[in-house]
């Protein structure tokens, strides 16, 4: 089952959406909570070049987006995330 099938929004929205702006992340580098907002850092990684051939693998990683939301978002998109990890770990039981 596709993680996109197993959001909420989808499940329970039944208007027709408009183009969705997407933007490819690799991960979150810190969430900061102020004045009721919440703020999510998201990074973009990108490889370092060995110049000593060790064969270590390393990589750059540049905050490239910040979203921001109200504290009740982060809860709802907290909400989101755990029934999504619920079902990835039933599926790979």
């Amino acid at each position: 089952m596709a993680i996109k099938d197993m959001t909420k929004n989808e499940e329970n929205n039944s208007q027709v959406m408009e183009a969705i702006n997407e933007v490819y992340v690799d991960g979150v580098t810190s969430i900061g909570i102020r004045q009721n907002i919440a703020k999510i850092d998201f990074y973009q990684a990108s490889p370092i070049v060995d110049e000593n051939n060790t064969d270590e693998q390393k990589e750059s990683r540049k905050i490239s987006h910040r979203l921001i939301l109200p504290v009740a978002g982060l809860v709802e998109l907290h909400g989101i995330l755990e029934d999504i990890m619920e079902k990835l770990k039933n599926d790979t039981e």
